[in-house]
């Protein structure tokens, strides 16, 4: 009988924060995936100055 009612409780316990879970994980991607894009528009945009440095010395170096 405990067995038995141990067992209903876990499985309600389990639905319930199954289903709470699932639009709270889809926020934390979405601020995750928001996150990576600002650092990597951030870090294309320092560097894409000393890219285009370093392509027009190989450019310039090379015979024409």
């Amino acid at each position: 009988m405990l067995n038995k009612l141990l067992i209903k409780l876990y499985i309600k316990g389990y639905n319930f924060i199954k289903k709470d879970n699932k639009g709270q994980s889809l926020v934390e991607y979405g601020l995750i995936i928001a996150l990576i894009a600002v650092v990597a528009i951030t870090l294309l945009v320092k560097i894409s100055g000393g890219l285009t440095n370093t392509f027009n010395k190989i450019i310039s170096a090379l015979p024409s």
